[in-house]
C-alpha cells in the first residue's frame, strides 16, 4: 500500500534513480512497521508490548527499551519493510 510508488520507481526508473518523493513512502511505512512492533504487539519475536506510542512521546518518554530491544525492534521493523516491498514488487508476477 504505502510502498507501491517506491517500488514503481525502482522497478521502472532503476534503484540508482528513486526520487525524494520516494523516500516519504519509506518513512510512512517505517513509522507503521515500528508502532506495529513497539506499541500494538504486533510481532511475535518482540511480542505483545508497548513502550508508549503517541502517548508516549507527548509524555516525554524516549526510549522507553534496552539497547538489546531496540536491536531487535531495528531488526524486526526492517524485515516487516523488506516482506512488504517484496510483496508489492512481486504482487501480479507470474512465477
Amino acid at each position: 500500500m504505502t510502498l507501491g510508488g517506491r517500488v514503481s520507481e525502482e522497478v521502472f526508473f532503476g534503484a540508482e534513480n528513486i526520487t525524494t518523493g520516494a523516500q516519504d513512502d519509506l518513512q510512512k511505512i517505517t513509522r507503521m512497521a515500528f508502532e506495529a512492533c513497539a506499541n500494538y504487539g504486533m510481532n511475535d519475536v518482540i511480542g505483545p508490548v508497548s513502550y508508549g506510542g503517541r502517548e508516549g512521546a507527548k509524555e516525554s518518554w524516549t526510549k522507553p527499551f534496552s539497547e538489546k530491544t531496540g536491536e531487535m525492534l531495528d531488526y524486526e521493523v526492517r524485515k516487516m519493510i523488506t516482506y512488504a516491498s517484496n510483496q508489492a514488487q512481486y504482487s501480479g508476477v507470474p512465477f
